[in-house]
């Protein structure tokens, strides 16, 4: 399947995520693989969404699709291929709602891992949104969307001292949460319930799904 649509498409990734990046080009194999940041300013109001946190990561993501969408336009450009654009937003909840993003500091990563492994009894829920841009011109494209969530219960059990030692990792500072769940974080959780991917931040599973559905 995926040998047949690099025959047919282009594949652009719209994020600067390394993460989202091995696993569309190393683990999917995707190796022609393009990139652009979104315009998008990631600064909508976290208040508005108390009682739906999960719709704060649906509209980021989408508004970096739309942003994206522009870009293509403003290059009044057609392609030979159509352009397959991958947009992806990922955040962290608590069983209070509160979303998690990437820590503002080293202290900010502390303090969430503390909570995830001493302070909650209920699973941290990462929420993956993803948007699928089949752009062809500025007046010939379409996108589906879709968002996945997978459960993670960390273990009380894992010393305070291993967490110090993974805050030293500053790519954790870029990290929603500051869950790498590929480094030595992973030794922090003793169960997950869904997609492992969707925690890396981007659900393999269900795009590769909607790929085939879409394409």
């Amino acid at each position: 399947m995926l040998s047949e649509l690099l025959e047919s498409y282009d594949f652009i990734l719209a994020s600067s995520s390394p993460r989202r990046y091995e696993i569309i080009h190393d683990i999917l194999g995707i190796d022609k693989l393009d990139t652009m940041k979104p315009s998008f300013e990631e600064d909508l109001d976290k208040s508005k969404y108390t009682n739906n946190p999960i719709q704060y990561v649906i509209d980021t993501c989408k508004g970096k699709a739309d942003g994206i969408c522009d870009d293509l336009k403003s290059h009044q450009k057609s392609f030979d291929k159509p352009q397959v654009v991958i947009c992806a937003d990922t955040i962290v909840l608590d069983a209070n709602n509160k979303i998690y993003e990437k820590p503002s500091s080293r202290n900010d990563l502390i303090k969430n891992l503390h909570w995830f492994c001493y302070e909650t009894k209920e699973p941290v829920r990462v929420v993956t949104a993803v948007s699928v841009i089949v752009y062809k011109s500025p007046t010939e494209y379409r996108m589906t969307e879709f968002h996945d969530q997978t459960d993670m219960y960390f273990d009380s059990n894992i010393p305070s001292s291993f967490i110090e030692e993974y805050s030293r990792n500053d790519a954790a500072l870029n990290a929603a949460g500051g869950i790498m769940i590929q480094t030595s974080c992973g030794a922090m959780v003793n169960r997950i319930d869904g997609d492992y991917y969707n925690i890396m931040g981007l659900p393999m599973n269900k795009l590769v799904i909607e790929l085939n559905r879409l394409l």
